[in-house]
């Protein structure tokens, strides 16, 4: 298997960025050589659980690996504009080379 040219940017994001790492579970993380999220992913979430925990170690785990059970919650759309309240948006107007001749020939 060939590696990759580029490895993803995430790779290379420290573990104290990754969502629930924080100061104390880096630490204890980096005890160990464990600096990126792509070193992180790389280990089995058992090393994991057994360096951060049970449950810290698997979510630790599956976030690194860009799993997160979590419910995706949308939020509500904006409120409707009064009428009359002028649209901050600007009018699109075709270029004059897109603008249909007023002859017919």
């Amino acid at each position: 298997m060939r590696c990759p040219d580029r490895l993803p940017e995430e790779t290379y994001r420290q573990v104290l960025e990754l969502h629930g790492i924080g100061p104390r579970q880096a630490g204890a993380l980096h005890e160990y050589g464990i600096h990126t999220v792509g070193r992180l992913a790389a280990i089995s979430p058992a090393t994991t659980q057994r360096l951060l925990g049970g449950r810290a170690g698997r979510t630790a785990a599956d976030r690194a690996r860009g799993i997160d059970t979590r419910p995706v919650v949308p939020r509500a759309p904006p409120p409707p504009r009064p009428s009359g309240t002028p649209s901050t948006a600007t009018p699109w107007t075709a270029p004059p080379s897109a603008q249909p001749s007023s002859s017919w020939s």
